[in-house]
């Protein structure tokens, strides 16, 4: 019997400073632009595998200018995901 592997993810929102990057990224040397703020870009969202030992890891990480932009972003990415689980449950 074959099973087919489906991935389990979901996307987060998350902000530069709230992942304490900005420590990170200061304590490893990188300019200010980029610890400060990641260059202009905090608003950040990312894409976590959650497996069946419910252990997570992150993706893919995206990162916006402004809030409404990283907003609108995840907002498609929750229709997207709706579609799919739609498509496998036909």
């Amino acid at each position: 019997m074959k099973y087919k592997q489906i991935m389990k993810y979901k996307q987060i929102k998350v902000h530069w400073k709230t992942e304490e990057l900005d420590k990170k990224y200061k304590d490893n040397g990188y300019p200010k632009k980029v610890w400060k703020d990641n260059e202009g870009m905090p608003f950040g969202i990312y894409t976590i595998e959650i497996g069946e030992d419910n252990f997570e890891s992150i993706l893919d990480a995206e990162w916006f200018c402004t809030k409404e932009e990283r907003d609108f972003v995840f907002k498609k990415y929750q229709e997207w995901i709706k579609e799919d689980e739609l498509k496998e449950e036909a």
